[in-house]
């Protein structure tokens, strides 16, 4: 092969290095002439939200807006903070949990020119105001790089602004809810199947924001305080790969969604550091984290904390299999005193 390469002619030659040459060139007049900027914002509202912009037929508006930071020689185009525009989006949808498409504005090579680094995004949600003057949502809000929002949607959440909604915490993926609302119900203080909570506690309340790894004292995995069940080693495990992929995410609870017949409240966090300073004797605060399942959603793990001042503190876990539709502890705390 190395002979016959050696008898290529010149002209031969030459028209191999203008076909080799071709190929960067041709990849170059292929790419796209603007770049993409629509974004998909996925909106969940609590059921409060949801039920007051219903009752105000009122709907809730998505407010998009495209910027950057001055190219050299652009600096007489920026806008009064410095920041050169490219495009404001603003869709106005019903007052309902939804995904909202946006379309962004057209970002060709000539509008990009104007820009030095990144595009950036800042997406703001607020209801419509066409029942009142005041705005009545306190949404979650984004404020990044445009980058980081193609590929997927971007998950805002939003509650009354009476709720005292905490940023950054949403409700439980609607995938999961109906499994991880049955759990705490099962674990609920004082229910039936309940073994966790001491009965000297009168009045129980329930921490309305889910706990992670980085709240539980011990911080201590599920498996380190439970074994897999011989006969079910795979689910268990699985579980505990969901543990791992989702230990440091706190969701938001309802209690709509809490399934028993005792009154039991939420409290916020400024709620529950009111009532540890308190000493009471007879309120409890039920924790929960978050749930955590197997790929079949037929078993999960779930840290429950049962506080009560001096007289019960430790969180421990809980492994639970799903039994001809039924939620069972299949083990865990098994005494008072969580």
């Amino acid at each position: 092969m190395q002979g016959r390469a050696a008898l290529i002619r010149p002209r031969c030659f030459l028209s191999l290095l203008l076909t080799g040459l071709a190929v960067p060139f041709s990849g170059y007049a292929a790419q796209p002439s603007r770049t993409p900027s629509s974004v998909d914002v996925q909106i969940t509202l609590s059921q409060r939200a949801e039920a007051r912009l219903n009752e105000r037929s009122e709907g809730i508006v998505v407010a998009a807006r495209y910027f950057g930071d001055p190219a050299p020689g652009a600096e007489s185009h920026v806008n009064q903070i410095g920041q050169i525009d490219l495009g404001r989006v603003t869709e106005e949808v019903s007052g309902r949990s939804q995904t909202v498409h946006i379309t962004g504005p057209s970002l060709t090579p000539g509008v990009l020119a104007r820009i030095r680094g990144p595009v950036m995004l800042n997406v703001n949600i607020y209801s419509a105001r066409r029942s009142g003057p005041d705005n009545i949502l306190n949404c979650d809000f984004f404020d990044g790089n445009l980058r980081d929002t193609l590929h997927k949607p971007l998950v805002l959440h939003c509650a009354l602004i009476s709720e005292g909604y905490v940023s950054g915490v949403v409700p439980i993926p609607a995938e999961r809810a109906a499994d991880s609302y049955a759990i705490y119900s099962l674990l609920l203080p004082g229910a039936p199947s309940d073994k966790l909570a001491p009965s000297h506690i009168r009045h129980w309340t329930i921490a309305g924001t889910t706990v992670s790894i980085t709240d539980m004292n011990p911080a201590v995995p599920p498996d380190g305080q439970l074994k897999a069940p011989p006969d079910n080693v795979k689910a268990f495990n699985e579980a505990l790969e969901d543990f791992q992929a989702r230990k440091y995410d706190r969701f938001q609870l309802e209690t709509a969604s809490l399934h028993w017949n005792r009154s039991l409240n939420l409290v916020t966090n400024e709620q529950v550091s009111d009532l540890r300073r308190s000493g009471s004797s007879d309120t409890g605060i039920a924790f929960f984290s978050a749930v955590y399942f197997n790929s079949k959603q037929t078993a999960a793990l779930v840290y429950v904390n049962d506080w009560c001042g001096n007289l019960c503190a430790a969180g421990q876990w809980v492994y639970l299999e799903k039994q001809n539709g039924q939620w069972v502890r299949r083990s865990g705390i098994t005494t008072g005193g969580a």
